[in-house]
Formats: structure tokens, C-alpha cells, sequence
């Protein structure tokens, strides 16, 4: 048993050492193959640090630069809080003002409204002025002819009045010589035949005499006549020249009263004229109101400066167009406005 467990021993012992050297063989070959392969592993670990630390630099300077950026987005968001605590106190004071705005808003509606409607009350007034000024020009031109008419009238009264008083000279002078003849006539007649102191016998009656006598009583007569057509002639004359200082005086009187009707209707013009001029300016003056009113409603102020909110919402100075106009009979007559007027109211006819 001991020779066996000898031989057993040394083949056992032979056959350990068959396989440690096959073992240690195949444990060379696994050192070369695993070295080659740890050496392979090495380079690619070397590389993969290379590669991490490159990588690890660049996360570096980012972690840097995300370190800067946060601290910028925290002094930022420090500057944002404490702008949004602002904001909300400027909201805060801003919203009553805001509602003030609302009501100025509704305010300032209405008073375009009512703005618009005087404009439009305006214009009737103005194309109602225009009216009137046309019916007075028409007037005025009648008045005017008329007035020629009477002009006319009192032309050819003064003429018949010197053909008259022609006539009148004309009549005084026949008057005169037949007054003279009569006179003397009248001398011859009265004068009284010289009487002797013995009256002789009364001869016979002179044929020569008698007529002469009848020739007297015809001249008498016709004395008379002209006596009486003298008369006559100057009555006619006075009441002619009563009716001509009547109607010299109506006619002043008449004249009168047209050149006072037309210079009332002048002024009247004028004053009308006047009166579409300062309406004009008034019209002017409230569209230029409403298109402002119209823009301050269509682009409302920013409401970021408080400042600039409260400057928008004090009251508005009135314009200068608002200012209280001068009194008609203070202004002079603007003449290029007439040309305006006339054209208005060639247009308007």
C-alpha cells in the first residue's frame, strides 16, 4: 500500500506538474493576452482622461460662466423684484387716477358731443346769416333803385320848376308892359280937360273921341283880363311853388329815411358780416377742440411716469380761441372777408 500510495503519489505528483506547467502556460499566455489588453485599456484610459479633462476644464468655464450668469440673474431678478414693488405702488396710486381719467374721458365725450351739436347749431346760424344777407343785399338793391327813381323824379320836377318859372318871368314882363300901357291910358283918361272961365256952347260930339274912348274900355278890359290871367298865373305859381317845397321837402324827408334805412341796413350788413366772421373762428375753434379732444381719446398717455400721468390728467387751459371775442361795433371790417361773403353767397343763390 505504501509502494502504491509511493507510485500513486509520484504519478499524482507528475500529473500536478504536467498541469502547472500547462497552467502556468496558459497563465503566461493569459498574462501577455490580458497585459496587451491592459496596455490597450491603459492608452484608452489615458485618452478617455485626456477626453474628461478637456471635458472636465470646459465644464469648469462653464460652471463659471453659469456662476457669473446666475449672479447676474440675481442682482437682475433683485432689480425686477424691486422694480415689480414699484410697479405695484405706481399701480396702486395709478388706479384712482385712472378711474379720474375714465370719468374726464366720459366727460370729455360728452362735451364733444355738445361741442358737436354747437358746431352744428352754428352752421344753421351761419347759412341762416348767409340767407339773410342775401335777402338785404336784394333789399339794398331795391332801396337803390328806388332811391334812382326818386332821384329821377325830383330831376324832372326841377326842371319843370325852371320851365315854370320861365314861363312865370315870361308872363311878369308882359305883365309889367301891359301894366305900363294901362297906366298910361289910365293917365289920359283922368287927366281933366282945361276949362275956360266962360263956358262956350258944348260943340258936337267928336266922332274921334267917342272912339278913342271905346278904344280905352277895350284896353280897360283887356287890362283887366291880363290883370286877372296875372292873377291867376301867380296863384299857380305860389301853389306850384308850395307843391314843389312840399315835395322838396317830402322828398328830403324820404331821402332821408332811405339813407338812414341804408346805412342801418350797411351797419346791419357789416355787423352780419362780423357776426359770420367771429362765428367762423368759433367753428374753427371747436373743430380744433374736438380734433384734439378726438386724439387725446384715441392715444391715451402711458401710464409708466407718474409724473407724466399727473400732468396728463390737470385740467386742460382753454385754447386762445376760447377767449372772450370783442363786441361787434369794436372790430374793424375785414375787406378780404367781404370777397368771401360775396362768393359764399354767389354760391349759396
Amino acid at each position: 500500500m505504501r509502494r502504491n500510495l509511493d507510485q500513486s503519489e509520484a504519478a499524482i505528483v507528475q500529473v500536478f506538474e504536467e498541469k502547472q506547467r500547462v497552467w502556468e502556460c496558459e497563465m503566461e499566455e493569459l498574462r501577455q493576452n490580458y497585459a496587451g489588453r491592459l496596455q490597450q485599456v491603459t492608452r484608452r484610459a489615458q485618452r478617455t482622461q485626456q477626453a474628461l479633462q478637456a471635458q472636465l476644464a470646459r465644464l469648469q468655464q462653464d460652471k463659471r460662466r453659469l456662476q457669473d450668469e446666475m449672479t447676474l440673474l440675481l442682482a437682475q431678478r433683485e432689480e425686477l423684484e424691486k422694480k415689480c414693488l414699484d410697479f405695484r405702488k405706481e399701480q396702486a396710486d395709478i388706479l384712482p387716477r385712472l378711474e379720474e381719467t375714465k370719468w374726464e374721458v366720459c366727460q370729455k365725450v360728452g362735451e364733444i358731443s355738445l361741442l358737436k351739436q354747437q358746431l352744428r347749431e352754428s352752421q344753421g346760424e351761419v347759412t341762416q346769416r348767409a340767407g339773410e344777407m342775401v335777402a338785404l343785399r336784394g333789399q339794398l338793391k331795391d332801396l337803390n333803385a328806388q332811391l334812382r327813381e326818386r332821384e329821377e323824379t325830383e330831376i324832372s320836377l326841377k326842371e319843370s320848376f325852371c320851365t315854370k318859372t320861365l314861363e312865370l318871368e315870361r308872363c311878369e314882363a308882359e305883365l309889367q308892359t301891359m301894366l305900363a300901357e294901362v297906366t298910361v291910358l289910365r293917365e289920359r283918361l283922368l287927366s281933366p280937360p282945361e276949362t275956360p272961365t266962360s263956358l262956350p256952347a258944348l260943340p258936337a260930339p267928336d266922332p274921334l273921341l267917342t272912339l278913342q274912348s271905346d278904344d280905352s274900355k277895350v284896353q280897360w278890359q283887356e287890362s283887366g283880363d291880363v290883370r286877372l290871367q296875372l292873377e291867376r298865373l301867380q296863384g299857380e305859381l305860389r301853389l306850384e311853388r308850395q307843391q314843389r317845397e312840399q315835395q322838396a321837402l317830402t322828398f328830403a324827408q324820404e331821402r332821408q329815411t332811405w339813407q338812414d334805412e341804408k346805412e342801418r341796413v350797411l351797419k346791419y350788413q357789416a355787423q352780419l358780416q362780423l357776426s359770420y366772421v367771429e362765428m367762423l373762428q368759433k367753428n374753427q375753434a371747436l373743430e380744433e377742440r374736438v380734433d384734439k379732444l378726438g386724439a387725446q381719446i384715441a392715444t391715451p398717455s402711458p401710464p409708466e411716469p407718474p409724473v407724466s400721468v399727473s400732468i396728463s390728467l390737470t385740467s386742460p387751459t382753454p385754447p386762445a380761441e376760447e377767449k372772450k371775442l370783442p363786441e361787434m361795433h369794436q372790430l374793424a371790417p375785414p375787406w378780404p372777408v367781404s370777397t368771401r361773403l360775396e362768393r359764399i353767397e354767389s354760391t349759396e343763390i
